[in-house]
């Protein structure tokens, strides 16, 4: 996969999700379907070719290897047994928050200004 057309996506602010914090003009080059390298952008690799795919990402963030997080919180509030989990109050607060597509409800004093 030496000569094979790369991604490089260069300059930009790594968060690599080790808990460590954000390393700044980081590259990142993928190859395929891999991440071949992660480093800084001193020409340490192969140089670039017409070929490659180059993304300047200064100013942005570089975060690889990201997990679909969401999740479907309604259905967490049925036992196995079919039971209620929450008190009816907080099932009603779920669900209009749900109903909402997410979005709080503005407090009291904001709705009066809604007008």
């Amino acid at each position: 996969m030496a000569n094979a057309t790369r991604l490089l996506i260069k300059n930009g602010t790594l968060i690599d999700g080790s808990g460590g914090g954000p390393v700044p003009n980081r590259l990142l080059v993928v190859e395929g379907n891999r991440i071949t390298l992660v480093g800084e952008t001193d020409g340490s690799m192969r140089p670039e070719t017409p070929d490659d795919t180059v993304i300047d990402a200064m100013g942005k963030f570089i975060l690889p290897g990201l997990i679909d997080a969401h999740c479907h919180p309604l259905s967490l509030v049925r036992g196995t047994d079919g039971s209620n989990l929450l008190p009816s109050s907080e099932f009603a607060s779920l669900a209009e928050f749900a109903i909402r597509g997410g979005h709080q409800r503005p407090a009291a004093r904001d709705r009066a200004t809604d007008r």
